[in-house]
């Protein structure tokens, strides 16, 4: 571990150097990879105590492009309480909790008004983390915030092919902000299909221009 960890932390020591103490510095880690051999929640959780004094943010989410555990929980028949429905890593924040003392932010699966005031009066955790819900409900987020939206809705992508499904969402997520990146509308109503592929179809463009290159 100490050794898989040596490059981050090297890149947080230079940082520092270059920012100073009074700088704040922030570092998203992943609770897990959920892939077979991966990144654990108990190296992650080693991984925490070694940021000690490091940072002052520590952001935590889960899964990969290969492994998108976070849209698979959109699904209401994975979901086992209410709590875990809502947001997805909750039960890890409790965990890093009990051995940090660093400002903790969730990123992953809050959409109500409420639950999201709630866990942080119960000081759960310190920060909340949106990411889909700025693309699909981005003309409502200041009614949210405002506590006029009482919850932000999940726009799911299916294409009815089980192994496709994580490629479709993730597909569909990632040209939404390439349009947002080159000043282009959002648009909602993509095929789920053609979402599916689209993730290998753009590193292929990207790896074939860059050999010709």
């Amino acid at each position: 571990m100490e050794n898989r960890c040596r490059f981050l932390k090297r890149i947080l020591q230079q940082s520092r150097k270059l920012v100073g103490l009074d700088f704040p510095m922030a570092l998203k880690l992943n609770s897990s990879d959920f892939q077979r051999g991966g990144f654990s929640e108990e190296e992650s959780l080693g991984v925490v105590k070694m940021l000690d004094g490091h940072i002052d943010l520590l952001e935590i989410s889960g899964g990969t492009y290969e492994k998108m555990v976070v849209f698979l929980m959109n699904d209401e028949s994975s979901k086992d309480n209410a709590r875990k429905g809502e947001a997805y890593f909750i039960d890890f924040a409790h965990r890093v909790r009990s051995i940090s003392n660093v400002p903790l932010m969730v990123t992953g699966g809050f959409r109500s008004f409420t639950f999201c005031n709630q866990v942080l009066e119960n000081g759960e955790l310190d920060l909340l983390g949106m990411a889909r819900p700025f693309i699909t409900n981005g003309n409502d987020i200041k009614g949210f915030i405002a506590g006029e939206v009482p919850k932000l809705k999940n726009l799911v992508m299916r294409t009815g092919i089980k192994q496709f499904e994580d490629a479709a969402e993730g597909g569909f997520y990632a040209r939404q902000l390439l349009r947002l990146a080159k000043g282009k509308e959002l648009k909602l109503n993509m095929s789920p299909t053609w979402s599916s592929n689209f993730l290998i179809l753009h590193e292929l463009k990207k790896a074939l221009a860059k050999k010709l290159a």
